[in-house]
């Protein structure tokens, strides 16, 4: 005899929430940031822009490990139900679009508002373009689900749905 048992929505987010936490702290994907933080830390010692320093670097990586793949998730659910005409995806797009612009221009404001605002007024515009590809680009290197072992399994297929191709 099964029995169901009703779980509170708010605890079905909570599990979702725990299983991309946990999907976050795969070692690959872990070793992925760091190498970022590092190339983002060389960088902020040897460019001499007014608005790159180890501070941001770290923020700004943190803030895209935590949003970027899901903001990604987003933005394809959107195009996947927009071509279904479906009008409900709408609210995925929205949510996305706040993570890409919190990821790669929000906390960006925030931090050189407060630092140093001559920084931001002199590179806001120059930093959005390359910060939005950078978002973008690591929402998608993190955005596989499972083991990095899996990932290269499946990078191997030709249509990325594990099916084995026709070579």
């Amino acid at each position: 005899m099964s029995q169901t048992i009703n779980v509170p929505a708010g605890l079905k987010t909570f599990q979702g929430m725990s299983t991309y936490f946990t999907e976050l702290l795969r070692p690959g994907k872990l070793i992925t940031l760091a190498l970022g933080i590092q190339i983002l830390i060389i960088g902020s010692y040897t460019e001499g822009a007014p608005d790159w320093d180890v501070g941001i670097s770290l923020i700004m990586a943190v803030v895209a490990f935590l949003t970027a793949p899901q903001a990604v998730r987003g933005l394809e659910h959107f195009v996947v139900q927009l071509f279904k005409q479906r009008a409900f995806a709408w609210k995925h797009l929205l949510a996305s679009l706040f993570l890409v612009w919190f990821g790669a221009d929000g906390c960006y404001y925030l931090y050189w508002s407060w630092v140093n605002p001559w920084a931001l007024e002199m590179m806001r515009e120059a930093n959005l373009l390359a910060s939005v590809c950078l978002f973008l680009l690591c929402g998608y290197l993190w955005k596989p689900r499972g083991s990095l072992r899996g990932m290269l399994t499946l990078a191997g297929t030709s249509d990325l749905t594990g099916r084995a191709s026709l070579r």
